[in-house]
């Protein structure tokens, strides 16, 4: 059993967010973001820079960082734990999460708490190696609301080490609809424990978006 988990967080250690699975302790991953999308119909130019990071503590607890900025100035930043549930199903995996985080917006600054749950398991396609994860997210707000998120990911590892990603996302942020995204992505391996990332992303959000992703991963 710990072979098959083994195998699996030697292909998730490039996803920008591992879903149930925790990091080996001592065992470290960094990534960092940039995203730029372009509206349908006005244009609309916007660009995210990002950069996520964990460390596994032991085997039972991940910690992580997540924070981004938006081109006009507006950040987040996320601190969290990750917890494993233990469940008797040999072949899934399942956590929770807990974040503190910070909204760093053109007004002032807002404290966040941060909720989630992930469930995942490994599979494979034709003898190819592969896994599958559904992550859901809550992000409370003082006086502001709740934000809400739900992402799936699906991805493959091919005999050349490239992993072949796709991720859908749903979005509810506090006083707006809910918005839809779906990304494919390439995961391109460079030299040691090094990895780049390539994707297109297509979005619901107003009159639709569009938009392309480049990433560095790093495991250490």
């Amino acid at each position: 059993m710990r072979t098959i988990w083994i195998i699996i967080m030697t292909m998730m250690s490039c996803a920008a967010q591992a879903g149930p699975w925790l990091r080996s302790g001592g065992e470290g991953f960094l990534a960092v973001d940039s995203i730029g999308s372009v509206g349908r119909d006005q244009g609309n130019l916007r660009y995210y820079s990002g950069i996520y990071a964990e460390y596994g503590l032991n085997d039972q607890v991940t910690l992580g960082l997540h924070a981004g900025q938006e081109l006009y100035g507006d950040a987040q930043a996320t601190i969290f734990a990750r917890f494993p549930i233990h469940l008797d199903q040999d072949e899934w995996a399942f956590a929770y999460d807990i974040g503190l985080g910070v909204d760093l917006k053109r007004e002032a600054p807002k404290k966040a708490l941060r909720l989630g749950m992930s469930v995942g398991r490994s599979m494979q396609i034709r003898q190819t190696n592969g896994w599958w994860s559904i992550e859901a997210q809550i992000r409370l707000r003082a006086q502001t609301g709740r934000d809400l998120k739900m992402e799936t990911t699906v991805g493959v590892k091919d005999k050349k080490e490239r992993l072949y990603i796709l991720q859908g996302f749903a979005q509810k942020t506090a006083g707006s609809d809910w918005t839809y995204e779906l990304q494919p992505t390439v995961v391109i391996p460079l030299f040691r424990n090094a990895k780049l990332q390539v994707g297109l992303s297509a979005s619901t959000e107003g009159e639709g978006r569009y938009g392309a992703r480049i990433s560095t991963w790093r495991r250490f």
